[in-house]
């Protein structure tokens, strides 16, 4: 059954996060949009989430969302480097990956044991001036 429910959840994730509205942004607008879409769901089915991820503790949920965000965080770090100038030393894909996929999840963690005192697109916009540092 948790199995299941952890398969429902991640499926809930990839619609949001694959809800393309606009193909004429940057990549980092992008990341934006879908950093928000992803808080704004969390928020929305915060008792969910609360209980799956802070309370329980759970390691089906909570390795099935690391995946997850893996994968979202490498195919945008993808998109990424195809717009960026090269000349800069690069960090290497699967550091980037793993740092983002943990930064991002106790994030959302601690945003959550807070009771959320930070709207969704204020944590997003947050989260992106992090990562642009």
């Amino acid at each position: 059954m948790l199995e299941k429910k952890a398969d429902e959840m991640v499926e809930d994730i990839l619609q949001v996060v694959n809800n393309d509205d606009n193909h004429h942004e940057s990549v980092e607008e992008e990341n934006l949009r879908i950093l928000e879409s992803l808080l704004k769901h969390i928020a929305e089915n915060a008792k969910f989430y609360k209980v799956i991820l802070t309370s329980k503790r759970s390691p089906i949920f909570t390795d099935r969302l690391f995946d997850l965000m893996a994968e979202i965080i490498s195919a945008h770090q993808e998109k990424k480097e195809g717009a960026a100038d090269h000349s800069k030393m690069p960090i290497q894909k699967d550091i980037a990956v793993w740092y983002g996929s943990a930064a991002l999840i106790g994030t959302v963690i601690s945003w959550l044991r807070d009771d959320m005192p930070y709207t969704p697109v204020y944590l997003a916009r947050q989260i992106s001036m992090l990562r642009a540092n």
